[in-house]
């Protein structure tokens, strides 16, 4: 290694007095940095239970333009006043220390990454909103961060994983969360529960104590029953084929986690206005069957079925790349996974990037646009044909990428007996899809969403990268130095990469690099790259060795 990089990754150099940020001051793109620039701040130095570390890379995210779309009105901040106290995006970070304060274990030259969902006494104090994010040379880890109520939010990393490898683990996290939603096999325990009586009466295993209304009812009582933050667990009993509205109503008075459950023995509604943005954000699930026991115990699966037909729904982007690169790696993936999007390009870089894995691997991977096809049956029956092609009657799992409501609908459709399908796209609250829930009951259909990681998911994802079970670094579409922190934003929002973008905060003006174009822009980093155009740690050291800029 080059005694210059190697300096820099111990960190052995002063601390300089300021640094360039792109801090968030308002709404809009505009309000990002000044005049299209990062602005130039001082470097704070850590006081008692704060340590200062180095922003190694960042990885942009779309909650990162979704912040700045709204400024102050943004969920996290609300009602911050931001041209008085700016914050600062960027949550997938790697880190270096460079002064550790008056902390104990810390060192400098220490590598850690950021559990960015930081709470402190109850509160959310999240990294990137709250707290100012990675989107600058340095960040202050403050005492919530050190110091929160799951302990210290910093995951200390080895020498094993490269900076863009280290940033990309926390979106792969969230991926991992999204495999990892364990369902209640029963009625949760101490909880609130109201029996909505549709002529069923109230069956076995409802919980003694339960809330009943009888379903005429519902409708004008909805405002008193959802007050207090909702069920628990909501039991629609005698539900037919007509009842919609009333299961409409019944998912209305649920609270945050709650689980719906259709008790009753013949058909159900086709045709039911869901809130999937509950199903994301909130975790709320239905669950049907003849009794109360069956229901809960109908679909507990998490992850997806090894050797099964697996549907990753509009996956073109970065984050369904990355769905589709964990199935095709798992130790024991599906039989045969299929990508559609919208975008060929897309559909092309999939192809490359993850082609050669998957047919290293034995899974057919296919990649279908459906525009392609003259009508939208056709588009989906040429999924089921590759579905029977695998042996199997439609799709064991299915993972919605795409905030979409209409891919929610379909996907119910398209579902095997015994199929999960994962609402993963960040679909907002609100966001009605028309969910077959006959089908559900009779399939055994389970519907569910995630948002975010815990620690867990984190220190699992280091864990398989670490081991080389998982190449993070795969995922990644795009580099680009510090200056290049808006464009890269912008081209988030315009789908301009399919993978992800990461930002080297040590390399000052680096144009934004596809990994593609690597070769041909520069050629010494390009060609060690692997196969598909993959990031490497050799590719990382290159790019860091001709571009790195810091004071010795």
């Amino acid at each position: 290694m080059a005694r210059r990089l190697d300096a820099y990754r111990r960190h052995d150099y002063p601390v300089p007095e300021t640094m360039l940020a792109w801090n968030i001051s308002g709404a809009g793109f505009d309000n990002v940095g000044e005049g299209g620039r990062p602005v130039r701040v001082p470097v704070p130095r850590p006081g008692r239970n704060e340590c200062l570390l180095r922003v190694d890379a960042v990885g942009l995210c779309f909650s990162d333009v979704k912040l700045i779309a709204a400024g102050s009105d943004h969920v996290r901040i609300r009602g911050r006043d931001l041209k008085k106290n700016p914050t600062r995006g960027g949550h997938e970070v790697a880190l270096t220390v460079a002064i550790a304060g008056e902390e104990e274990g810390f060192r400098v030259g220490d590598r850690f990454i950021l559990q960015a969902d930081v709470f402190y006494k109850g509160v959310g104090m999240a990294v990137g909103y709250v707290i100012p994010g990675g989107m600058a040379e340095y960040f202050l880890a403050p005492k919530e961060v050190l110091h929160g109520d799951d302990g210290c939010y910093l995951i200390p990393i080895s020498d094993a994983l490269g900076y863009a490898d280290a940033a990309l683990v926390e979106p792969w996290a969230c991926i991992e969360a999204a495999y990892r939603i364990a369902a209640r096999r029963a009625p949760a325990p101490d909880g609130r529960a109201l029996v909505v009586d549709a002529g069923g009466g109230v069956p076995a295993g409802v919980p003694a104590g339960s809330e009943i209304v009888r379903a005429p009812d519902l409708a004008a009582r909805a405002g008193e029953l959802a007050s207090g933050g909702g069920f628990d667990d909501v039991f629609v009993t005698g539900a037919g084929p007509d009842s919609a509205g009333l299961v409409a109503a019944a998912l209305a008075v649920l609270g945050r986690g709650g689980a719906l459950c259709l008790v009753a023995p013949g058909e159900l509604p086709h045709e039911v206005g869901v809130d999937i943005g509950r199903v994301h954000y909130q975790g709320i699930r239905i669950v049907a069957g003849g009794t109360v026991e069956a229901a809960y115990a109908a679909n507990v699966r998490e992850d997806l079925l090894p050797g099964g037909a697996a549907h990753m729904s509009g996956a073109g982007g970065p984050m369904g790349q990355m769905h589709v690169q964990r199935a095709i790696e798992a130790e024991r993936p599906p039989s045969a996974v299929v990508v559609t999007d919208l975008a060929d390009d897309r559909l092309e870089y999939t192809a490359a990037r993850l082609g050669p894995v998957a047919k290293e691997r034995g899974v057919a991977l296919a990649c279908l646009n459906p525009r392609k096809y003259p009508s939208p049956e056709a588009a989906e029956g040429a999924l089921l044909d590759f579905a029977r092609m695998a042996g199997r009657e439609g799709f064991d799992d299915i993972v919605v990428c795409a905030p979409v409501a209409a891919l929610a609908s379909a996907a119910v459709r398209q579902a095997a007996p015994g199929c999960v399908v994962n609402v993963f796209a960040g679909v907002g609250l609100g966001t009605v899809a028309t969910l077959d829930l006959n089908a559900i009951a009779r399939k055994s259909v389970r519907v569910v969403g995630s948002s975010g990681s815990r620690l867990e998911d984190m220190l699992g994802v280091v864990e398989k990268a670490t081991a080389g079970r998982l190449s993070t670094g795969r995922s990644l579409g795009a580099v680009g130095g510090l200056a290049q922190t808006l464009d890269g934003l912008r081209g988030l929002k315009a789908g301009r990469f399919p993978g992800k973008t990461v930002i080297f905060p040590g390399i000052p003006d680096m144009p934004l690099i596809g990994t593609a174009d690597l070769a041909r822009d520069i050629p010494q980093v390009g060609r060690l790259l692997a196969d598909g155009g993959a990031w490497t740690r050799r590719a990382e050291e290159a790019l860091l060795e001709a571009k790195l800029a810091f004071p010795e």
